[in-house]
């Protein structure tokens, strides 16, 4: 199939979703604000997990949002163009202080706001990613999906 379509990646991934009626709580000393235009530039020295045209396309649509600590930023997350959360990035410098908690704490909120159930894909061999969806109270899938490229 990867051959016919001209498709070279493949991700082996577990769904995960928060089902939970109650938007979680989560006290943290962020600014979240919305990803505009000119912070492009600031985004891709981080991230080059998507490409250009769709990093630009998420940023237009307002669904990516930076994180900053006394105007320090942090880190960002934001929403795939198919509806999924994602783009989840912590800066080095702030890495394993809860921001990535807080982030994605943010997101579920963000949707579960605007009448959406929050989910996700991760790879199978994140193991990291994988304990931050179960500490969020997020559901995984026993299953596997395969996103394919």
């Amino acid at each position: 199939m990867k051959k016919e379509y001209e498709l070279s990646e493949t991700l082996e991934c577990y769904q995960a979703a928060y089902l939970l009626e109650s938007v979680p709580a989560c006290e943290y000393d962020l600014q979240i604000r919305c990803a505009v235009p000119n912070d492009f530039a600031e985004i891709i020295k981080y991230y080059d997990k998507l490409s250009d045209e769709e990093l630009k396309k998420i940023i237009e649509r307002k669904k990516l949002f930076l994180a900053f600590q006394n105007e320090h930023l942090v880190g960002f997350a934001g929403e795939h163009l198919e509806g999924s959360m994602g783009l989840l990035e912590i800066l080095p410098d702030f890495r394993r202080r809860g921001y990535g908690v807080a982030l994605e704490y943010f997101m579920i909120s963000y949707m579960k706001e605007n009448h959406l159930i929050p989910f996700c894909q991760v790879e199978v061999d994140n193991c990291k990613s994988l304990a931050l969806q179960q500490k969020l109270g997020m559901t995984i899938s026993k299953e596997r999906i395969y996103v394919v490229f």
